[in-house]
């Protein structure tokens, strides 16, 4: 019996970041590939994580490379399917959704999965609404949780079937219980250093600590620097309020060294104000640390009860106070950070992931029915 031929085409690194990373899992995944004909065209527009986003001439000669490979494949591949890893808003959705139209000219079947949210709010005329809604109409979507089904209300209507499936990473084992200093706590961050992901309320909720008199305690920073001049201000509000003995910034690390890093902490502090799903927030509870994060995107379904703490964007009073928390109640820090571990073996090891994404492909192979839901136009 002749496998399925399915069509992958999706970011792959460099650069490096959750999206490419999840991309690179699935087509190394003997499980998914054991029952399909698998062929592979990768995107990659960008060598470095501070060029996303970023114009220019050369990404146009390469959306025409893609489009022109693109139809050679569907030509003379012929795939029954094609998984793409479209992006889901700015100037690169309406690029993606040229690929989209493209992939259903020829009449094949489109698998989208969703790494981002702000959908809901880039519907906001006409032309937006009708975009979006022939983008994603008939198509089958993967969404990262349950929580972001709501970024998608204004279309959901018009796509075929939904599937929720995690984001996820390797497990390794943690030994338990992890040491902890009995003089201080190291609680760390590790995002890209920009604005939305606020760092800078991790320095003026580590202010508050200290003005209290409530000094027991270090932060490590890690993280690439994609906004130089955010970087700037970091640095001198550490400097104006006299933060150089408690904060400390590690730059970019990857891999084995970022997992050493985490494993040397007691928290993650996670106080993005716009996430899809934090990929990292499941490294840090893969090496046993409870989590602080803001209640954005798919964070409330990771950071579950007993695993840490979650507050509202901004609220650097709540960001200060879970840090008191823990600070002042050290006893707590191991059995949370366990609680964190369970969760994560349980809800986000690539064992599992692989598992639903092979379950996935071939629900969509076999669909033959359109299951479009009868709601209101949104």
């Amino acid at each position: 019996m002749k496998k399925p031929k399915v069509l992958f085409f999706l970011h792959l690194p460099p650069p490096i970041h959750g999206v490419t990373i999840t991309n690179s899992r699935i087509i190394e995944s003997a499980l998914i590939q054991k029952d399909l004909c698998v062929k592979i065209l990768p995107i990659s527009y960008n060598q470095e994580i501070t060029s996303i986003g970023q114009p220019g001439f050369k990404k146009i000669l390469k959306t025409i490379q893609l489009l022109i490979q693109l139809t050679k494949i569907l030509i003379t591949f012929r795939p029954q399917l094609v998984y793409f890893s479209i992006v889901p808003t700015g100037i690169y959705f309406y690029r993606d959704a040229v690929f989209v139209f493209l992939i259903k000219l020829f009449g094949r079947k489109i698998l989208l999965h969703l790494h981002g949210i702000g959908i809901d709010q880039s519907i906001r005329g006409t032309f937006s609404r009708w975009i979006y809604r022939t983008t994603f109409k008939n198509s089958y979507t993967i969404l990262q949780s349950e929580s972001l089904r709501k970024d998608i209300s204004k279309i959901r209507n018009v796509i075929r079937k939904i599937f929720i499936v995690h984001n996820a990473i390797p497990f390794t084992q943690t030994a338990f219980p992890k040491a902890t200093a009995q003089n201080f706590l190291t609680f760390i961050n590790i995002s890209t250093v920009i604005p939305a992901k606020g760092q800078m309320d991790i320095l003026k909720a580590a202010q508050k600590l200290i003005e209290q008199n409530i000094n027991s305690f270090q932060i490590i920073l890690v993280g690439q620097v994609f906004d130089r001049d955010y970087d700037v201000q970091l640095k001198t509000f550490i400097a104006k309020h006299s933060l150089e003995k408690y904060i400390y910034f590690k730059g970019a690390l990857f891999n084995e060294e970022k997992i050493r890093e985490l494993e040397k902490a007691d928290i993650f502090l996670f106080p993005s104000y716009n996430e899809s799903f934090g990929l990292v927030s499941i490294e840090a509870m893969r090496a046993g640390l409870p989590v602080i994060a803001t209640h954005v995107g798919s964070l409330s379904e990771i950071i579950g009860p007993g695993c840490g703490f979650l507050y509202s964007p901004g609220d650097i009073e709540a960001l200060a106070q879970h840090m008191l928390y823990f600070i002042k109640n050290r006893g707590a820090v191991a059995p949370m950070g366990k609680k964190a571990f369970e969760v994560f073996t349980r809800k986000f090891t690539f064992e599992i992931f692989e598992q639903k994404m092979h379950q996935v492909f071939l629900d969509v192979l076999q669909s033959t029915k359109p299951n479009i839901s009868r709601q209101p136009r949104g």
